[in-house]
């Protein structure tokens, strides 16, 4: 007879991290599926938020500022601001990770969802599959994390409401980790209509000469859209800079679901729309709801 758990958690960002750490902490028999290869490979690089912010007693901080510079078309302003942080998000979701581990938890890698067990309405599992393996998986709850990009994500959306994200509303993102910055000390973000309609572009300074430079925005092209920015704004500190790696992201600023939970199932994160639209990031929304 197959294993049975208690929560399966579908996606292993912040948001599917943080409900698997909170649910195996509670003494349940958790079991996480990733699609990816590794964790903290599909998220943002670094995120802007309180200083106050703590997580599992530690700090994943990469690097303090104490200023940020805001750049319009017809105006420039620097503010001095010490009460936010750039957080690591990849090394924040290998902390949650081990905590999963720590409380008893399972992670697969390489383990896509690619649909939902169901019978009379109630979610009753999930099914995975790659290349030429697949398995059904059964579990009291599945907590859908997927997320808004792709055609995996959405798994309470698609599945269960029938539905799918306004894409007029999807902020659609790229972002690079760029080495050899120069003056990584102050938040750079940046309101260009033309490169980021309806979002906006920044550069997150990193650890040591290392740098996030990253656009999103409504109806765009997300790799064209970074390179013509970068190209056209000609940024001092990034003159000598190169770009190693790329994330890409994909969220919704419709607002959240009007439902996000129905028999056997929940969405959290980027899944359910729990979204910041002003900035078109869900951090905090993620490790909160998850």
């Amino acid at each position: 007879m197959p294993e049975k758990w208690d929560v399966v958690v579908a996606g292993g960002g912040t948001a599917g991290l943080s409900a698997a750490r909170s649910a195996s902490a509670e003494g349940g028999k958790v079991l996480l599926l990733e699609m990816s290869a590794q964790i903290g490979s599909t998220g943002q690089l670094g995120n802007v938020i309180s200083s106050d912010f703590k997580i599992l007693g530690k700090r994943p901080v990469v690097r303090l500022f104490r200023e940020i510079e805001l750049h319009a078309p017809h105006r420039e302003l620097s503010v001095n601001y010490d009460r936010a942080v750039v957080v690591d998000q990849r090394r924040l979701e290998e902390h949650l990770a081990a905590a999963v581990a720590e409380h008893g938890g399972e992670i697969w890698l390489n383990a896509p969802v690619t649909g939902l067990l169901m019978s009379d309405g109630v979610v009753r599992g999930v099914h995975i599959e790659a290349g030429g393996w697949s398995e059904n998986i059964e579990a009291e709850v599945v907590i859908d994390a997927t997320g808004a990009r792709g055609e995996m994500s959405g798994l309470f959306l698609r599945h269960v409401l029938g539905g799918g994200w306004n894409r007029d509303l999807l902020a659609f993102s790229n972002e690079y980790l760029m080495a050899n910055v120069g003056n990584e000390k102050s938040v750079d973000i940046f309101f260009d209509a033309y490169s980021a309609p309806g979002g906006h572009a920044w550069i997150y300074p990193l650890s040591k000469g290392f740098a996030a430079a990253g656009i999103n925005g409504l109806r765009i092209h997300p790799d064209a859209a970074l390179d013509e920015f970068l190209g056209r704004r000609k940024i001092k500190k990034l003159e000598r800079a190169l770009p190693i790696a790329a994330s890409r992201g994909q969220l919704p600023l419709e607002g959240p679901l009007y439902q996000t939970h129905a028999d056997g199932i929940l969405a959290v994160g980027g899944a359910a729309g729990q979204i910041y639209p002003l900035t078109g990031q869900g951090l905090l929304y993620s490790l909160k709801c998850g």
